[in-house]
């Protein structure tokens, strides 16, 4: 089973938040990678702002973290036919637009297993769930995902 990863992820993979959400997140992180998951660009450009804004990280310092990112994920760009997806996604389901582009990445990249906090859990888009890995009761597809 393949997987992607949302941006609330490797926020919390990084060490910023509560240390369950960390120590969840870092399992969760260290099994897509050895799975070689994907990554996409818009998570990318997400956890860059959001930890230079948020959490004051050196601009230098979240570009060498990317790059460690990079080389244990795979990192995929949305096509143009994706972003139509993606805009579709937004407006039938009422998903926030860089939610719906990460979404359609996933899907794109043959991923069967979505990892997000923030997103509609239990929610199928072509072949991709949607799981939050910090909920109380995990999914079921999550526990054999992480199930070696």
């Amino acid at each position: 089973m393949k997987a992607a990863l949302d941006t609330n992820v490797l926020i919390y993979a990084e060490g910023f938040g509560d240390p369950l959400r960390n120590g969840i997140a870092v399992t969760a992180v260290d099994t897509v990678s050895q799975r070689k998951g994907d990554l996409s660009a818009q998570a990318c450009a997400e956890f860059y702002f959001a930890i230079t804004r948020k959490f004051k990280v050196d601009r230098a310092q979240a570009v060498s973290r990317l790059q460690f990112w990079r080389t244990h994920l795979n990192v995929r760009t949305l096509s143009v036919q994706g972003l139509d997806d993606a805009l579709t996604l937004a407006r039938d389901h009422a998903f926030q637009i860089f939610d719906a582009m990460i979404v359609v990445t996933a899907s794109e990249g043959g991923c069967q297993l979505l990892l997000s906090e923030d997103m509609q859990d239990g929610f199928v888009y072509r072949g991709v769930t949607i799981v939050n890995p910090f909920a109380a009761k995990p999914h079921a597809l999550l526990k054999s995902f992480l199930t070696p």
